[in-house]
């Protein structure tokens, strides 16, 4: 009886009505739509570690320092004996980097270049489109494997594809296509490269373009079992032993994940608090649509007191139809803010992941909005004086 009596009651100030309806759905979808946001972006993130896997550690110098008159760093022969006289490391792979311009068609570009072993491959886990990847039997001979962005810039300023066994200009030098990657994820976990804007040569050829030989680090992978927290420790203890001036720093993947997903979290928090404000603006609106509804309908409050309701009677019929207002902005709203979350996803180009507790989350505060801000006006209804009620025109 209640409900059916809240409905006309909407219904008799349809324009009203929608108009407090309005700010509810534009609360609530905020709500949901930040909450789905926030739940794609992490995934996002997620996936980014899993391509390259959470098993994998960086580690890189923090400062160099003479020792004997002679500035000490990571060389590739410190990078095989940490592998082999580290037990929790199941395969390292230096790597250096450096910059040139490649040539396409008129112009010159510049370009990221990355000094390979055979084994990075297996630790960035990347993918050929054609051709092969660097071989440890390659030396200094300039063989380059291509990222899938620099192949395809490269074809729409040279006019052409680049094919695998061409020769194209980098700097002084010529370097033969020995391979093009697959596109690879964003990020990469704790990659130290973005493959798709980089050109991988053998290290050892890399030292044409920066001569100077040394390493930007170590990337290494760790067996599964192995606490990264100690291991990094020991890494660090082994390099303090072996050249007292190097100082290095262990980057896990497994505890960059770790503060990626509690600064997610509380990213996430940070955007539903945002929506909530739209939601609690909404509540003021119906708040306000309640009052004028006390004030217009005093008459009819008056008989009802006059023929035998009671207050509570009054209160509740009031606060039902506020709740009943915002449950149904509640459910409108839930539907828009999944499709704008959709829609996020879509033109981004991420896979869409609906926050496990959106939906149910923003119906019910949408609930709790009615009754926060619909209960004052109910309570002014119920506390008339039904006489003067009475007189009210």
């Amino acid at each position: 009886m209640l409900l059916g009596e809240a409905l006309r009651n909407i219904a008799a100030t349809k324009q009203r009505s929608l108009l407090a309806l309005l700010g509810i759905v534009i609360g609530t979808a905020s709500v949901i739509a930040m909450l789905n946001v926030g739940t794609i972006m992490q995934n996002a993130m997620l996936e980014q570690f899993r391509a390259m896997g959470t098993n994998v550690v960086n580690i890189r110098e923090r400062f160099q320092r003479e020792e004997d008159g002679q500035a000490v760093s990571l060389t590739p022969e410190l990078a095989f004996d940490l592998g082999r006289e580290t037990d929790g490391l199941q395969r390292v792979a230096p790597f250096s980097t450096g910059s040139a311009q490649l040539q396409m068609g008129a112009g010159n570009h510049n370009l990221r270049l990355t000094g390979a072993t055979e084994s990075l491959r297996d630790l960035l886990r990347v993918r050929l489109a054609q051709g092969r990847w660097i071989s440890d039997i390659d030396g200094v001979s300039l063989q380059g494997v291509f990222g899938a962005e620099v192949a395809q810039r490269y074809a729409r300023e040279a006019g052409s594809p680049l094919e695998v066994g061409e020769r194209v200009r980098i700097g002084a030098y010529y370097v033969t296509v020995a391979g093009i990657l697959e596109p690879y994820p964003r990020g990469g976990g704790v990659s130290p490269v973005s493959p798709n804007s980089t050109v991988f040569l053998p290290l050892e050829a890399l030292q044409r373009f920066e001569p100077d030989g040394d390493l930007d680090g170590i990337l290494a992978r760790v067996h599964n079992e192995v606490d990264h927290s100690a291991l990094g420790q020991q890494i660090i203890g082994w390099f303090s032993d072996r050249v007292p001036g190097l100082r290095v720093e262990v980057n896990s993947a497994e505890q960059l994940l770790e503060n990626m997903e509690a600064q997610s979290r509380m990213f996430t928090v940070m955007l539903g608090a945002i929506g909530s404000i739209a939601l609690i603006v909404g509540g003021v609106g119906i708040m306000n649509i309640m009052l004028v509804s006390v004030t217009e309908r005093r008459r009819e409050i008056g008989i009802r007191l006059a023929i035998g309701a009671r207050n509570a009677d009054i209160r509740r019929q009031f606060l039902v139809e506020a709740v009943l207002l915002c449950l149904l902005g509640g459910v409108l709203g839930a539907v828009l803010g999944t499709g704008v979350a959709y829609g996020f996803a879509h033109f981004t180009g991420n896979a869409f992941v609906a926050a496990p507790v959106a939906v149910a989350l923003g119906v019910s505060v949408s609930t709790l909005t009615g009754v926060a801000f619909g209960y004052y006006p109910a309570l002014q209804a119920s506390r008339l004086d039904p006489i003067i009620a009475l007189r009210s025109e």
